[in-house]
């Protein structure tokens, strides 16, 4: 009997020591929840005072921005006029250099048809000289199978031989002119290209 009273002893020294404890540590845990509660209350005022300010800036920024705008209007109104002055004054150049360049053009497109049509007579001229040379070539050859005298066929022959080398410096000319005709001609499209650029 004494014995289990004694340990009931001990066991209400140990409770008695828990509760001791608890205690304590419940006290602690209130001291540090208040800890707690006094520094979230302390960044909320901080918090609250920093939004504050923020919109304070945010209006002041505001009201600077409205008083700059209302300073430099006038400023600001008279840069557009002057610009616009210098964009029309541009234009106008502009079309002034345009008028004259399609001015140059079409001068330029009727003297390559002048040219074209020169060059379209040159060759008509080369064909026709070339035939009578062939013509005169067959009239020689005639007059050479008829006569016996020798001179004078050596002289034919001559004749010939230089009509042949007439021709073919006649066929040199019109292969130049047909290639001088392709250029022309595609400076002429060239040329129509940018009329119908700038006219469009």
């Amino acid at each position: 009997m004494k014995a289990k009273i004694v340990i009931l002893e001990e066991n209400k020294c140990r409770l008695e020591g828990r509760a001791d404890q608890l205690e304590k540590d419940l006290k602690e845990s209130r001291k540090e929840n208040i800890r707690l509660e006094v520094h979230q209350e302390r960044q909320n005022k901080r918090e609250k005072k920093l939004v504050r300010n923020l919109i304070a800036l945010g209006e002041q920024y505001k009201r600077e921005m409205n008083a700059i705008k209302e300073t430099h209007a006038e400023e600001i109104n008279a840069l557009k006029e002057r610009n616009a002055e210098e964009v029309n004054a541009l234009k106008e150049r502009n079309a002034e250099e345009m008028l004259a360049l399609k001015k140059q053009l079409h001068t330029l497109k009727e003297a390559l048809a002048t040219t074209q049509n020169n060059n379209y007579s040159l060759n008509e001229v080369l064909v026709t000289a070339q035939n009578n040379n062939y013509n005169l070539n067959e009239t020689l050859a005639t007059i050479a199978a008829q006569n016996n005298d020798y001179s004078l066929k050596e002289t034919l022959v001559t004749a010939q031989n230089n009509i042949y080398n007439l021709n073919e410096v006649l066929g040199t000319a019109q292969n130049i002119n047909y290639s001088l005709n392709e250029a022309l001609a595609t400076m002429a499209d060239k040329n129509n290209n940018c009329l119908l650029k700038y006219d469009g």
